[in-house]
């Protein structure tokens, strides 16, 4: 069964799911990258199209209705009252050196927005919050102008750039994946242990790969309608955990593996 085939089945059969225990760990690793590669889509596109509306009025922002300020030494200051919001259709820029707003705040304030604050870049985008500290980036001081010339050059690189941090994303969401893989591929064991199935942590680790598909498909949906579900973490597991126990009991008590 190829892993197209084996996407669909994974939504909705733990019999199949069962099955894929005894194929090569090639072709698991394989899935986990394609599974995670379809779970960032919605978030990327929104995502990239949020950066390139947002990266003209971030610019004519800058240069007309921002104060002057500076970047030194990792931390921002700002001349005039703090802090500045300046809403932009459907996203808003967040100018303050106060450390009144930390990214947390941002990312719960607006579901799109651009952030200058007292250590920190902040982009909030498609749900997903970026954060760059000051500290990395060159130990040059910064100015307003500066910022302004610089985007008034980056329109060529902006492709590049948004590339560049959806990748970032899928690699983030990799490793995620064989984090929580693992994490259940353990608990599995335990599960095995107490309904006497013959499974070694290779295959509860397979098995674990495909019983994510479920929780990673539906939130998946949800992304692309941008739609908030409450207890999203909770509810992942929750639903990895139950397809896996459930794939575990459909293979045979002391199965010859």
């Amino acid at each position: 069964m190829n892993i197209f085939k084996q996407l669909i089945t994974s939504l909705y059969s733990p019999k199949d799911i069962a099955t894929f225990r005894n194929q090569g760990f090639g072709k698991t690793i394989l899935y986990v990258f394609m599974l995670m590669l379809l779970t960032i889509i919605p978030t990327s596109i929104y995502f990239g199209s949020f950066i390139t509306h947002a990266f003209q009025s971030v610019e004519q922002a800058v240069a007309n209705e921002m104060p002057s300020f500076q970047i030194k030494n990792g931390e921002l200051s700002v001349k005039g009252k703090q802090p500045l919001v300046l809403d932009k259709d459907t996203f808003q820029i967040y100018l303050d050196d106060s450390g009144k707003l930390s990214p947390d705040d941002v990312s719960s304030q607006s579901n799109g927005a651009i952030a200058l604050l007292q250590h920190d870049f902040v982009i909030v985008a498609g749900g997903e919050t970026q954060t760059t500290p000051y500290s990395v980036l060159s130990s040059t001081p910064i100015t307003k102008d500066d910022l302004a010339n610089v985007l008034k050059s980056a329109d060529s690189i902006l492709p590049i750039a948004i590339a560049i941090l959806v990748l970032l994303m899928y690699i983030f969401a990799l490793v995620t994946a064989f984090i929580k893989i693992s994490i259940l591929a353990l608990i599995g064991i335990a599960i095995k242990g107490s309904l006497g199935r013959n499974l070694s942590y290779r295959h509860t680790w397979k098995l674990a790969a495909y019983s994510i598909t479920l929780p990673a498909i539906f939130f998946t949906i949800m992304e692309a309608f941008q739609t908030a579900v409450p207890f999203s973490t909770l509810v992942s597991w929750f639903t990895a955990l139950i397809i896996l126990y459930l794939s575990i009991k459909e293979v045979r008590s002391y199965e010859e593996i």
